[in-house]
């Protein structure tokens, strides 16, 4: 289904900036909502992806997609060849999802399924590089006529520029602050793997809990491990709930 795009409301970064510094992960995704809504975008998504650029170095995924979507990305392994992630890291130049070439069966699969789940059918990706050693991709997609993205895309880049880097320094800060705020960092799913291993639930039995892959499982406690700077799930289960309390 196609949607006018919004020429006439305020900047992206302007509307987002509206909410303050968000202080949570669920603040920060209230606000990307927002600016979804006001200019009639399907979504917005963050990807934090460390230097080295290998599988398992997602170190945060913070996106207004349906979760059901989310689950199935991770466990497809989606990640390995997204081109958001796989060009998106290298490109210096906003990345226009229309020039991705689509060549083989599960990158086909990929698109298919991800409008399946009402990710926009036209998009693009900008890279941000900080300090620190991860690199920020903030990607936003519509769905609009092919003659109107070819006008609109100069214009929508500009504005995810400004956006990019006021995300990514809001993530990175959050990461960087108290344990609370670590803590605040975990996604639902990522908290609920956790809390089911704190029941001294295997990645497998929670897996067939949440109906998730246990491939899957394993990689939202990887996740989880990575935003509270731990090395194991022990550790990891002891600093969430040594913030929150014990478990149900």
């Amino acid at each position: 289904m196609q949607s006018k795009f919004n020429f006439h409301s305020n900047a992206l970064h302007v509307i987002y900036r509206r909410h303050g510094a968000p202080s949570s992960v669920g603040a920060i995704v209230d606000a990307m909502r927002d600016v979804c809504s006001h200019r009639n975008l399907a979504h917005l998504s963050y990807f934090g992806v460390n230097n080295s650029l290998s599988d398992n170095n997602i170190t945060s995924f913070i996106t207004t997609c349906d979760e059901k979507w989310n689950d199935l990305y991770f466990k497809n392994c989606y990640f390995r060849i997204d081109p958001v992630i796989k060009i998106g890291a290298f490109s210096v130049l906003p990345m226009n999802w229309a020039e991705v070439e689509i060549n083989t069966a599960e990158m086909e699969a990929l698109y298919r399924e991800s409008w399946k789940f009402g990710v926009g059918r036209f998009g693009l990706t900008v890279r941000v590089c900080g300090a620190g050693t991860d690199i920020g991709l903030v990607s936003l997609s519509l769905n609009c006529p092919v003659r109107q993205w070819q006008i609109i895309f100069d214009q929508l880049a500009c504005e995810l520029l400004y956006l990019a880097n006021i995300l990514h320094y809001q993530i990175l800060n959050i990461n960087s602050q108290s344990e609370p705020a670590q803590i605040s960092l975990l996604t639902k799913r990522e908290r609920e793997v956790l809390e089911w291993a704190a029941r001294g639930k295997t990645a497998w039995e929670t897996s067939r809990i949440l109906g998730i892959s246990d491939r899957t499982a394993e990689f939202y406690i990887a996740k989880a491990c990575r935003k509270l700077r731990v090395s194991s799930k022990p550790h990891a289960v002891a600093k969430l709930f040594s913030g929150e309390g014990a478990p149900l």
